[in-house]
């Protein structure tokens, strides 16, 4: 299951048996080399992940605008940014 950091911790989500797919933080790279091969391995796998991760959150993008879920400013409200 793809999920963020932390995801484990939760309350929720205790007693669940689940492999959970988290992104790996930057400091697991900085420890490695560059050249060596673990470090090529990780960043393949990541990189698996996260266009994975990708197409699964651009479609429930697309489906939340299309059932009217946008951040809409109103006249004589601040608009607030989009996140992307």
């Amino acid at each position: 299951m793809v999920a963020y950091t932390g995801v484990e911790k939760r309350p929720e989500h205790e007693g669940r048996q689940v492999i959970w797919k988290i992104a790996a933080r930057r400091s697991t790279y900085q420890k490695l080399r560059k050249r060596s091969v673990l470090y090529k391995a990780r960043r393949k796998i990541e990189k698996a992940e996260a266009q994975v991760r990708v197409k699964v959150e651009h479609l429930f993008r697309v489906i939340k605008r299309q059932f009217g879920y946008v951040k809409t400013g109103f006249r004589g409200w601040p608009r607030t940014p989009h996140s992307g």
